[in-house]
């Protein structure tokens, strides 16, 4: 039995259906069954009080019977719209005249309302024209059945008996209970639909989560490797520390460092964008990098960022396309020669800031980044500076000025982290390294 009304509820269903049809097309079918078991009831009705006004209920529910049936056929042919323009109607004829044949205001009233509102949920808006049609015929009978014809007409039909008005009545009443039902089962089968959909969406959100989590983790890895050890680099200065604690998992900025027996290199760089678009460039970045300085030998500071600029210009701006990226890096390099004894210094668009004789300076190095074709011609000045061993360069990015927090949410800004780093120039530099990791901490906590 069960399967017999699904086999009748999902009649005229197919794969093209969205899922919102098909559960409009279940709903007229459900619809349909509960009428046609209506009408069944009431013919059978018709038939116990044949002779008692009965005759004509039997006739009209029996023609009514074939009319409405005929919907299953249109939803089998896939002509949805005719389809609900014949249930609709019949239903509209089959309230009408039962208004008119027992004469009863309530009865009409009652099923002229349950109609429009099958009208609105089974009409879609592009079938707004059909359902001004129904609406105007629906307010066209009301009138007449409700209003007009109790004040104007007696009963066509004789007086049928009065447990035969009864039978009638609770037939009624079962029949419109019938559809209640059966707009019930269909509000909670979109609830449970949505609730299904959410659940599908979750699980689908979840995995692409993890799949992307799981690219990013590995991302990660090659970042770091590519870094390399802070600690190997460290190790190569009488007095280092390296703050690095990227923003997500993979990081847009980047260290680099480089020695032969005569130089050491050390690059501090921001990449356009945080995260995985950031991650790229850094990867570019230090590719171009390991070309310039360790096959080309290019050390000094100025003409190492001009080569630079030239590498990812070319990779960002495509002739052929006129496809033209305007991402780069802002970058700082320090070149010390260990055999003059000597410190060249640049920078693009980032100063470094350097203690010398308790002296604080600040090197501003040049306003251009690397890459960005905005600029027609680009010039990076290089600082020339005599060794010391009191001398301490910090090269970083804009990461810990651009940080927001403390009581007022607010940016930390350049000048406060030089006035930080000026405090600091008497501690070792892995208390200094501990004290500034502290205030980052500190200032993301608020």
């Amino acid at each position: 039995m069960k399967n017999l009304f699904r086999k009748i509820t999902t009649i005229g269903v197919h794969d093209q259906l969205s899922a919102s049809e098909v559960r409009l097309l279940t709903l007229v079918n459900t619809l349909l069954f509960v009428i046609e078991v209506y009408i069944v009831v009431n013919a059978l009705l018709g038939l116990s009080f044949f002779s008692e006004g009965g005759k004509d209920l039997l006739i009209f529910n029996v023609f009514h019977f074939v009319i409405i049936s005929t919907t299953y056929l249109l939803n089998y042919q896939r002509k949805y719209l005719l389809a609900k323009l014949v249930f609709c109607g019949s239903a509209l004829l089959f309230v009408s005249i039962y208004g008119i044949y027992f004469g009863e205001r309530g009865f009409a009233g009652y099923f002229l309302s349950m109609l429009v509102f099958i009208y609105f949920t089974v009409f879609s808006r592009k079938e707004i024209k059909a359902l001004g049609v129904l609406l105007v015929l629906t307010t066209a009978v009301f009138l007449y059945t409700v209003v007009y014809k109790y004040e104007n007409f007696p009963m066509p039909f004789g007086n049928p008996s009065i447990d035969f008005l009864k039978m009638f009545r609770l037939s009624n009443m079962f029949g419109f209970i019938g559809l209640a039902m059966a707009f019930g089962f269909y509000g909670f089968s979109i609830v449970n639909s949505t609730e299904h959909k959410l659940e599908l969406e979750k699980e689908k959100s979840e995995e692409l989560l993890e799949h992307f989590l799981q690219g990013v983790n590995y991302a990660n890895r090659i970042q770091t490797a590519l870094l390399g050890s802070k600690e190997g680099i460290t190790r190569k200065f009488a007095d280092a520390f390296i703050l690095y604690k990227p923003k997500d998992i993979v990081s847009g900025d980047f260290y680099w460092y480089h020695e032969d027996e005569r130089y050491q290199v050390i690059i501090a760089a921001d990449c356009t964008g945080h995260g995985v678009p950031g991650a790229f460039m850094t990867i570019l970045g230090m590719e171009f990098l390991n070309d310039l300085v360790r096959s080309r030998n290019i050390v000094r500071p100025g003409e190492l960022l001009a080569e630079l600029n030239k590498k990812v210009l070319a990779a960002t701006q495509n002739q052929a396309t006129d496809l033209k990226i305007n991402d780069g890096m802002d970058m700082t390099v320090v070149t010390i020669d260990k055999k003059e004894q000597l410190a060249y210094v640049a920078g693009a668009n980032n100063p470094v800031f350097c203690i010398s004789e308790n002296k604080f300076i600040k090197i501003k190095g040049s306003k251009y980044p690397i890459g960005s074709s905005q600029y027609d011609e680009k010039r990076f000045e290089e600082t020339k500076l005599s060794l010391s061993t009191t001398q301490q360069f910090y090269l970083f990015t804009d990461g810990f000025q651009d940080q927001f927090g403390g009581p007022d949410n607010k940016k930390y800004l350049t000048k406060r982290f030089a006035a930080l780093l000026e405090s600091l120039y008497s501690l070792s530099m892995p208390e200094q390294f501990v004290t500034l990791d502290e205030e980052l901490n500190a200032c993301k906590k608020g």
